[in-house]
């Protein structure tokens, strides 16, 4: 993913907060009692500036079924995990259909999509750590570390 080409691609264009950055009752209140955790690492994913604005600020049982289908390896996938979605009690705007039907899949999203847990301080702390980690090994022998 640290290719030129990865970080100029529209679904890139823009950060993703996964916790928003303005509190709300349906995340874990410690992510907003830090106030640098809503922005470290791994509380954000890069994204496509109209997936961005469609998505908006809901929670978690919001945000992780729209995540699951643009990870999906193919449409049928998709529209599984927005049906499972609007099952679950997911609204799924209108414009948010149309955005995720004309999406093409975000590999970047998956590791975010995959997550079954409590999204809390504690895992945005981990995630940032990992991510840090996993650029560091790429970036290292680049700049001869």
């Amino acid at each position: 993913y640290l290719t030129l080409t990865v970080w100029t691609a529209a679904d890139t264009e823009t950060v993703e907060h996964v916790a928003p950055q303005k509190g709300s009752s349906l995340w874990a209140s410690d992510i907003y009692t830090q106030p640098d955790v809503v922005h470290t690492l791994g509380n954000l994913m890069l994204f496509p500036r109209v997936t961005n604005s469609a998505l908006g600020n809901g929670g978690p049982k919001a945000k992780w079924p729209v995540y699951r289908a643009l990870a999906a390896k193919d449409a049928k996938a998709r529209l599984e995990e927005i049906q499972k979605a609007k099952d679950m009690g997911a609204e799924i705007t209108k414009k948010l259909q149309e955005v995720i039907d004309d999406s093409s899949r975000l590999p970047l999203v998956a590791s975010v999509a995959d997550f079954n847990g409590d999204w809390s301080a504690d895992v945005i702390r981990k995630r940032s750590e990992n991510l840090a980690e996993q650029a560091w090994e790429s970036i290292a022998p680049w700049i001869g570390f």
